[in-house]
């Protein structure tokens, strides 16, 4: 008695329509990860960085020279500051609403990036007669196209030039809850 071949196994073709499709989106995936890192983030990263340095220097530029009194001590609240920045808003585009806060140890500034809240962190020291940002960091979505050592040389850069205006050099360097204080001797 003959029994008839079996039938070759069926393919089942829903599955491998699956895999092809996991497959391009893994591809996808990998080819948006490597697009990011290769070509969108560095220029994120520069276009942020100019228009950062462009803030800046507008802003100190504005500032003139540096009034100091007679003792040589400059105070500063980030509620001034805090003024100064929310009354040139379009300055600091693509960020909005940046609010900086002194404490003790830090200076803080928060800001919006494409709608997300995102905040720089540094100490401050005196370096050379200088200023000199810290341990500077940032935190949140920006941190992926702000680096915070290029944010801690455009400061140290303009506040450098606002002294050499001013024909002054830093002796000393004091953070406390809402307040600056900067220690000031002819250069």
């Amino acid at each position: 008695m003959d029994f008839p071949a079996p039938a070759p196994p069926r393919r089942n073709r829903l599955g491998g329509c699956l895999m092809g499709l996991a497959a391009i989106g893994i591809f996808c995936v990998v080819a948006g990860i490597l697009g990011w890192q290769l070509l969108a983030r560095p220029y994120a990263r520069d276009l942020a960085h100019d228009r950062l340095e462009a803030a800046a220097a507008t802003q100190v530029v504005a500032i003139g020279t540096l009034p100091v009194p007679p003792s040589g001590r400059v105070t500063i609240t980030d509620e001034q500051v805090n003024r100064a920045l929310q009354a040139n808003p379009d300055r600091y585009d693509p960020l909005e609403d940046p609010t900086l806060t002194f404490t003790p140890n830090w200076v803080q500034v928060a800001f919006d990036l494409y709608g997300t809240r995102s905040t720089y962190t540094a100490g401050l020291a005196v370096e050379n007669g200088s200023l000199a940002v810290v341990d500077g960091r940032v935190d949140g979505p920006a941190g992926q196209v702000l680096v915070a050592e290029d944010a801690a040389a455009i400061v140290e850069q303009q506040l450098a030039a606002l002294l050499a205006r001013s024909d002054r050099r830093v002796t000393g360097v004091r953070l406390g809850d809402g307040t600056l204080a900067i220690e000031t001797a002819p250069a």
